[in-house]
């Protein structure tokens, strides 16, 4: 059984309606569908023919582009130069959550104590900066330049810093939790009681830094260049070594329970 159902637009209007809006027959946009209605036992097909004009059309473009008036407004309020950054900075504000500062150039500032999380610093210049316990956490600091920064305890819990340069950087006690660091330069940096647990430093350059008391529990540190690092009284309980360069480096007192070494054994 087939039945035709005719809809045609309503000729009244209320004074909502009474909008400007351009109107022609040659712009009506129309469009057919079938649908299919089931209730129960009983399938009845009906097709469904319905005219859509530019006056539909039009409102509904409206519609979409007031659903949400304050999206473009909020993304253009966490956007600054870095000059304006620091006039915030210095004039007492801290809140730069959701920033956007890809490759700024913000080169030996003083940021300290801001929060600055899940804001996007790809490419940023860093180098030299000053960022005692600022919040960096889920930033993306992706090939960022942090060379010589000072990060003391830094919050980057959870940060893609993958291709950044941290050579020299000062991280002691920061917090690198769960961050990603794959192919990360951090070679001569100070990581004095930094906890780097379920970090990932694969192909990460290691080379001379001082981890003496780091947490590296479960960290990934697969081909990682550790040549000539102090590891002393590091924990590196269940980490992933396999393939990493550990020549000259000092692993007295460090604890390797339970981890994957350079040739693939597990060190009881």
């Amino acid at each position: 059984m087939h039945s035709t159902v005719r809809f045609l637009p309503s000729k009244t209007t209320d004074a909502k309606s009474k909008i400007q809006h351009p109107k022609s027959d040659e712009n009506r946009y129309r469009a057919d569908a079938v649908d299919t209605v089931q209730k129960g036992f009983l399938s009845l097909p009906v097709t469904i023919i319905w005219r859509v004009d530019m006056e539909t059309m039009w409102r509904m473009n409206m519609r979409t582009q007031l659903r949400n008036p304050s999206q473009h407004s909020a993304a253009a309020a966490n956007s600054s130069s870095p000059e304006q950054l620091l006039q915030r900075y210095a004039a007492g504000e801290r809140d730069f959550s959701d920033m956007q500062l890809i490759g700024a150039d913000l080169r030996g500032v003083n940021l300290s104590g801001a929060d600055f999380a899940r804001s996007q610093l790809m490419g940023a210049n860093l180098s030299h900066a000053v960022l005692n316990a600022t919040n960096l956490s889920e930033a993306n600091l992706r090939g960022a330049d942090l060379s010589q920064a000072n990060l003391f305890s830094t919050f980057l819990s959870g940060a893609n810093l993958d291709q950044a340069l941290l050579r020299s950087a000062n991280l002691t006690e920061a917090d690198l939790s769960g961050a990603s660091l794959v192919n990360a330069d951090l070679s001569d940096a100070c990581l004095h009681l930094t906890c780097l647990s379920e970090a990932n430093l694969t192909g990460a350059n290691l080379t001379g830094v001082k981890m003496c008391g780091a947490k590296l529990w479960k960290a990934n540190l697969t081909h990682a260049n550790l040549l000539g690092a102090d590891l002393c009284d590091a924990n590196l309980c269940e980490a992933n070594l396999w393939g990493a360069n550990l020549t000259a480096s000092d692993t007295s007192e460090t604890v390797l329970t339970g981890a994957v070494m350079p040739q693939g054994e597990i060190h009881n």
